[in-house]
This record gives C-alpha cells, sequence and structure tokens, in this order.
C-alpha cells in the first residue's frame, strides 16, 4: 500500500481507495477492496469470508505442488477410502483440511498459504488411529508405529522452512485423529468403550472447533502470540523467514 494520487494508482494498474479520512495506509481496509470475493459490508468492517476456511484445500501454488500432494493422496489416501468408504473418507479428508486452515487462520492470521496439505496431515492423523484399532492384528506393528512417527515429525520438520504453514499442517493431524476415532471402523473398541470413545471425539471436536474459531473471530491482533510464527518457519540463518509474512 502506497499513499498516491488517483490518476497514478490508476496508471499502475492498482486499486485506489476512495476516503475523504484515510491519510495513511492503515486507515483503509485492503482486504474488502482488493480480496473480498464479492464481500459487501459498509467501510472500516472486515468482510465475511467464511469459505477460505475450505477454498485452500483446492489452491495449490504450482504444478509440481499440486502433483506431490496427488501422490501422498494415492499412497495414503486410497488404502484408507478402502477401509472407511467413500463417505467416511471425505468427511475425515475435508474436515481436517478445514480445521488445519482453521489453526493456521488463529495462530499465523499474516500467512498466506494454499494447498491441500491440511487435509493430508489429517489423514496422516487417520493413520495413527486406524493402527491402534488394528494393534493385535498387525504384523510388524511396532515397525509400522516407528514408520508412521518418524514420517509424521519429519513432515513436520520440513514444515519449519519456509513457505510451508505448519500450523495448519499440525491443525489438520489433530483434527484427523478426532475424526479417525469417529469415523473409521472400530476394530479394537466394542460396546461402552466404543460408545465413550465416539462421545469423548465428539466432545473434544466440538469444543476445539468453537475455542479455535471464537479466537479468530474476537481477536484483532495478529501478534497476540509471538512465538507462533516459529511453529511454521524457524530462522535457521538470519532473515530467512523475513519475507514469509503478508500484511
Amino acid at each position: 500500500c502506497i499513499v498516491v494520487r488517483e490518476v497514478y494508482c490508476d496508471a499502475l494498474g492498482g486499486y485506489h481507495h476512495v476516503s475523504q479520512d484515510a491519510q495513511q495506509c492503515s486507515d483503509v481496509n485492503c482486504l474488502n477492496g482488493i480480496c473480498g470475493l464479492g464481500a459487501n459490508v459498509d467501510p472500516g468492517e472486515y468482510p465475511e469470508q467464511a469459505e477460505r476456511f475450505f477454498l485452500p484445500i483446492w489452491l495449490h501454488a504450482g504444478l509440481i505442488h499440486m502433483i506431490m500432494n496427488m501422490i501422498v493422496q494415492l499412497q495414503l489416501g486410497a488404502e484408507l477410502e478402502k477401509i472407511a468408504g467413500w463417505w467416511r473418507f471425505l468427511i475425515m479428508y475435508f474436515g481436517s483440511g478445514v480445521g488445519g486452515n482453521i489453526f493456521a487462520s488463529v495462530f499465523v492470521p499474516d500467512q498466506v498459504s494454499v494447498g491441500a496439505s491440511s487435509s493430508i496431515y489429517g489423514l496422516f492423523g487417520v493413520d495413527f488411529v486406524l493402527l491402534f484399532h488394528v494393534w493385535k492384528v498387525t504384523e510388524n506393528k511396532y515397525s509400522s508405529l516407528m514408520c508412521s512417527i518418524i514420517s509424521t515429525v519429519l513432515y513436520l520438520g520440513i514444515g519449519t522452512l519456509p513457505w510451508i504453514d505448519n500450523w495448519a499442517h499440525f491443525g489438520g493431524f489433530l483434527t484427523g485423529l478426532l475424526l479417525g476415532n469417529i469415523f473409521l471402523p472400530y476394530f479394537k473398541w466394542s460396546g461402552w468403550k466404543r460408545n465413550v470413545g465416539l462421545i469423548t471425539s465428539l466432545i473434544v471436536l466440538a469444543m476445539g472447533l468453537a475455542l479455535m474459531l471464537s479466537l479468530f473471530y474476537a481477536n484483532q491482533e495478529p501478534e497476540f502470540c509471538s512465538w507462533c510464527k516459529y511453529v511454521s518457519c524457524i530462522p535457521y540463518s538470519p532473515g530467512m523467514c523475513d519475507s514469509t509474512e503478508s500484511s
């Protein structure tokens, strides 16, 4: 945002905010004017854009990004879909994606991100739950557990590099754990144990969703959590994470 005359702004192909009271960039709402996606709100108010919790799942930063996500979806998602069924899989996949994006919007609201990674990390969480349910009949169970743990830790570690939204990954993984416990077929639990596990997971999921949405809509200060940005990007070298934020 820069302060210029309307003629000069038009020549640059920019968006000129018409306001008699605006003297500096902080006096205008760029989100409403440029990124509103059809939002119609009064000046000074922020548009309601709940669809942004869902839309990033369908958007990617390029062809390579999309192909990498598709490879993981085919390797992990295909097997989970066979076990859970297509409609349960869809709920777990998209539910994890939305949950991860809500996490990211709360803890790193000034970081722009796209991609289905939040949904994919949700599948990692579902895979952990599945391993727990079939533990007694799993061959090389400890090897499978270590493989899952190492893969998850490795991918979360990669998420500390610039331009990777690790909060979306973390939130998607937690949401996947809960959704997996709700929608996966119960091989281990039965009777009252199944009911207790189901009800507990539903309560925790509902309370977590309510808490995250409350924080998102009530908090207007992006820096309310000063250390949260280090979950998504650790400055292994000076200035490494400076370019990951947007205003």
